[in-house]
């Protein structure tokens, strides 16, 4: 019987150099649910962008584009499997990020 468990999978700040902001540990699955993003600053508005990278290349790209003093937020279900990543990167600023979701492992 697999056992579920709520976890935030990050909370913190990314700036534009691509970075990884979670990896799935082998033998374990997470189910992204949720993703919030804040602009650090009060900038001009940006483009961010939260893909998933590692085999078998799962496709999901969330792309968002964020005013000054504005949140982005995604809510459905990606399955992340062991060994994939959960990356962010974004034109020119530093935002604030959230991810949670599920943990799954037999």
């Amino acid at each position: 019987m697999a056992r579920v468990y709520s976890v935030q999978m990050f909370a913190g700040t990314a700036g534009p150099a691509a970075s990884t902001l979670v990896t799935v540990p082998t033998g374990m699955v997470y189910v992204l649910r949720d993703f919030e993003c804040s602009p650090d600053d009060e900038s001009s508005p940006d483009w961010g962008r939260l893909y998933l990278s590692g085999p078998p290349g799962n496709p999901f790209v969330h792309t968002t584009h964020v005013a000054a003093e504005m949140t982005d937020q995604w809510q459905g279900r990606v399955v992340v499997n062991a060994g994939q990543s959960v990356r962010w990167v974004s034109a020119t600023r530093t935002y604030r990020l959230v991810l949670s979701g599920y943990s799954l492992f037999a």
